[in-house]
Parts: structure tokens; C-alpha cells; sequence
């Protein structure tokens, strides 16, 4: 998991996705420009998401692209 602060959106990795077999609700086309400058393009949401992270219970709303490394990005921007 990944906390970034000049993040404002919420993502989760297609492969988690996946991996959890959590069904994306389809969303208006997006791309999103990650780290490495590459655009990806979004492939829907995920709604009410409930993490738990050392302890502490998240829900949140995610958009679902493709992450390379990471499998959860937070943003606090």
C-alpha cells in the first residue's frame, strides 16, 4: 500500500481486483498519468472498499487502473 500525498483519488490494482474478485462498476472513460509518467487508462470504481490497516478500519471509494508495483494507492492531496 501506498500513501501519497499529491494524490487526491483513491486506486486499487487490476490485479487485486481481480485477486478479490471484487466487480468494478464501469465509469465514464478516465486515464490517470502514474509515477513514471505513463498514462493508464481507468478500467471502472470500486465503492465502499473496507480495508484494514494495522488495526484501523478504511472505507473508501477506488478507482481501478493498472498500478505495476503497488496493489493499493491512498491519496491524501
Amino acid at each position: 500500500m501506498l500513501v501519497d500525498s499529491g494524490v487526491e483519488a483513491n486506486f486499487l490494482s487490476t490485479h487485486i481486483v481481480s485477486s478479490l474478485s471484487l466487480p468494478p462498476s464501469p465509469m465514464r472513460p478516465f486515464q490517470v498519468e502514474v509515477e513514471n509518467g505513463a498514462i493508464e487508462p481507468g478500467v471502472g470504481g470500486c465503492k465502499n472498499v473496507k480495508l484494514i490497516v494495522q488495526g484501523v478500519s478504511i472505507v473508501a471509494n477506488f478507482l481501478v487502473i493498472e498500478l505495476g508495483q503497488s496493489e493499493v494507492v491512498l491519496g491524501v492531496g
